[in-house]
């Protein structure tokens, strides 16, 4: 099972894209379009969260074809708060890296590491609510221990089945700030969630924008929370491919395709070089519309809380 195909070839694309594609926002627009900034009485399953994909893979620690352009704490301060990371076994230790033993030479980082400095992160910025999804080649019973040693797993939310999602209030107010899911579940802790018995999503096969589909994938179309897969790999990630489909007109046109296709609204918007473009205005725009009860209220399948 894999988020994206990682592939050893030629990078594809280069820095420029379409003409209307912009690079990453002011850090006053970011400040602007932070979920941080979504009020209390705002649910977790009623906000669209973006995503990157393969966050662990990036250019600013170094990574060789990497899918992203920030490291995390670039992508978390953009207003990013969803992470998608890849976890293996490395010389005994659990590290974030995309593939098999062999991908240790594009890139990898010990999740210990990666977790402490999530954890800092956390700690100075109490409105803020973060998930990780992993795709893990390691036994939840060892993931849990790794944030048992960061010192997060106080910090992380546990859903009682067949429960509604708690307001952002309410996990601002418990700590409970950080949603794990992951889908190698396992005898773990009720906060490392089984992310198929949680999400459906779209498939995540896709060289070029015209072959991005709005059908279900794994998981049960049942479950609450919707992942959009909105990223290409022509042959690797590209930030020119990026940059176009993460234009605005283009994610407006599919999210509103998704909602009319499928009956749904998104939860996790799923991008490569998720600072490229305008992903961080399109998710503060889609959640504005939400707050002020812009959204057809027959596609709305979690609201607002009065």
């Amino acid at each position: 099972m894999a988020w994206a195909v990682c592939a050893c070839g030629l990078l594809v694309g280069g820095a420029s894209g379409s003409p209307s594609a912009k690079v990453a926002a002011s850090p006053e627009e970011e400040s602007a379009w932070s979920p941080e900034r979504l009020p209390d009485n705002v649910r977790y399953d009623a906000v669209l969260w973006l995503c990157a994909h393969n966050a662990m893979s990036n250019s600013e620690d170094g990574w060789h074809f990497p899918n992203q352009q920030g490291k995390m704490e670039s992508l978390l301060d953009a207003g990013v708060h969803a992470l998608m990371w890849d976890v293996w076994m490395q010389e005994g230790k659990v590290v974030l890296r995309h593939g098999p033993e062999w991908a240790a030479v594009l890139g990898s980082r010990p999740l210990q590491d990666a977790l402490g400095d999530l954890k800092t992160w956390l700690d100075v910025r109490p409105q803020a609510v973060v998930t990780l999804i992993f795709e893990s080649y390691v036994d939840a019973e060892q993931l849990a221990v790794e944030f048992d040693r960061a010192g997060l797993s106080s910090m992380c939310y546990a859903r009682e089945e067949g429960k509604p999602w708690p307001t952002l209030g309410e996990m601002r107010r418990s700590g409970k700030r950080l949603v794990v899911m992951t889908d190698r579940p396992g005898i773990s802790p009720a906060w490392l969630m089984p992310v198929w018995k949680q999400c459906v999503e779209t498939p995540w096969q896709a060289s070029a924008a015209a072959e991005l589909k709005n059908t279900f994938n794994r998981g049960d179309k049942k479950n609450d929370l919707l992942i959009v897969n909105h990223f290409v790999t022509p042959l690797t990630a590209s930030r020119g491919a990026s940059e176009q489909v993460n234009a605005l007109n283009v994610l407006k046109a599919r999210e509103e395709a998704v909602r009319r296709e499928m009956g749904r609204n998104p939860n996790f918007w799923v991008l490569d070089f998720a600072e490229l473009g305008d992903g961080l205005r399109f998710a503060a725009e889609v959640n504005q519309s939400r707050l002020h009860g812009k959204t057809p209220a027959m596609e709305i399948k979690a609201g607002f809380q009065p």
